[in-house]
């Protein structure tokens, strides 16, 4: 076998070969193939429910009016129940997203407070001599330690409370609520105290209560509240078909001028002579 030919320099040459037809149509197809999805490059939601919502509807209509064979049926409601769960899972995911992504640098503002008490209060107990103070001192890392986890482990998918309550200045900069502060406002109240109880239970607890999920909520706002939804549609529909059928349709120009001549007549009637008389 030949060597390859090498450059003046003593480097290796790169040879080169050229493209075959296929290698070259190949290329081409691959560049002006047609996207699987609509609309070019756009690739489907990660969070979309539209399709699960119509393939629920579509399975609700089939087991409400068509007769079928008793395990045809069976199967239609399992894949009927998948639905209904899969998009119970989705939507609450995407509750979840949103409100990380609402609440993210509240929360990174939070921790960072937090955590810069933390350690202003721990430094302040290891320097402490004072029996006496020692314990307040405890108390107040004690408390630290639970504003920290507060950030960091409460809910994702509820409404963050943030812990350092903060208005808009006159520079329209926020600024830390002293008001607030003073009255003793700090989060969510309930939440600090499962937080708290969390942290003695241990580490398990905690990532529980970070990713808790309030199911029965979601369940009744999709699966529950739909067929509500349906009705108020069905009875909208029946209004505007009555309120149709009340309007009179509009008249063409000879019924107008016959009717107006009728009009008159009947006025002409009625009079007694008028002013001359």
């Amino acid at each position: 076998m030949a060597p390859t030919p090498s450059a003046p320099n003593g480097t290796k040459r790169k040879s080169h070969f050229p493209e075959s037809d296929t290698h070259r149509a190949f290329k081409r197809n691959q560049k002006n193939r047609e996207s699987p999805y609509p609309g070019g490059n756009a690739h489907p939601k990660r969070y979309a429910t539209r399709p699960l919502k119509d393939g629920i509807r579509d399975l609700e209509r089939m087991l409400k009016g068509a007769k079928m064979p008793a395990d045809i049926r069976q199967t239609r409601e399992r894949e009927l129940e998948a639905l209904k769960l899969e998009l119970v899972k989705v939507t609450a995911e995407k509750e979840k997203q949103e409100m990380i992504g609402r609440y993210h640098m509240v929360r990174f503002f939070d921790r960072k407070k937090a955590e810069r008490r933390l350690k202003q209060a721990t430094k302040a107990l290891r320097s402490c001599e004072d029996s006496q103070q020692h314990k307040k001192l405890e108390e107040d890392v004690h408390v630290a330690q639970i504003d920290l986890n507060y950030t960091q482990y409460y809910p994702l998918a509820q409404v963050y409370s943030s812990l350092y309550p903060t208005k808009k200045g006159e520079d329209g900069k926020q600024h830390g609520d002293e008001d607030a502060t003073k009255k003793g406002v700090r989060g969510n109240p309930e939440m600090w105290k499962e937080v708290e109880q969390a942290t003695k239970d241990g580490e398990r607890k905690l990532e529980e209560l970070r990713h808790r999920i309030d199911w029965d909520r979601i369940r009744t706002t999709i699966l529950v509240a739909r067929p509500k939804a349906a009705t108020t549609a069905t009875s909208d529909s029946t209004r505007q078909k009555s309120e149709s059928r009340d309007v009179k349709p509009a008249k063409n120009r000879r019924e107008a001028r016959q009717e107006a001549r009728k009009d008159a007549q009947v006025d002409d009637d009625d009079s007694d002579g008028g002013f001359f008389e």
